[in-house]
């Protein structure tokens, strides 16, 4: 899930071996940002009503990861979400995860209220905790089932944001 600007520190902070990001590529407007996105191989993207460039920057970054055996984060909603609630999933990172047949980590990121600026870029002090879940096998995944394990998963995030909230 992806609800707040800091969850792209809090997952930068966590300091993920051998990963890579996805991020919107406007943020690559963003000097320092687009510079270092660069320089450690950001996968960026674009809008969702460019459907057809989409595919060609998973399809890209599938063969990057395929050849170099790293891992991916993304949001599986695909943006930031600031409602409080769990936002529909997009079908890219479980299809990557299925044609790579890549276990998926899930992890939770707990921001309190008082400190999310939502999506803004001033946030409050406090604490955020991340909660890291039992690796998802997706081994024997098909692509046939991409919609219901899509689904699977979001039922998952919506049990932990549940607990977690």
């Amino acid at each position: 899930m992806h609800r707040s600007t800091i969850d792209v520190f809090a997952v930068i902070g966590l300091a993920l071996p051998n990963t890579r990001f996805f991020m919107s590529g406007f943020l690559r407007k963003f000097l320092p940002l687009g510079l270092i996105g660069y320089l450690i191989g950001i996968f960026w993207t674009v809008p969702q009503n460019f459907p057809e460039r989409r595919v060609e920057i998973f399809k890209n970054a599938e063969a990057v990861l395929r050849r170099n055996g790293e891992s991916v984060y993304l949001s599986p909603e695909g943006k930031r979400v600031t409602t409080g609630e769990v936002g529909a999933f997009n079908k890219g990172s479980f299809h990557l995860a299925t044609v790579l047949r890549a276990p998926i980590v899930p992890f939770y990121i707990a921001t309190p209220a008082e400190v999310d600026p939502g999506m803004g870029y001033c946030a409050g002090p406090g604490e955020v905790h991340v909660y890291f879940k039992p690796a998802i096998e997706t081994a024997d995944w098909q692509l046939a089932d991409l919609v219901s394990n899509k689904e699977r998963v979001r039922q998952r995030f919506l049990e932990w944001h549940n607990e977690y909230r």
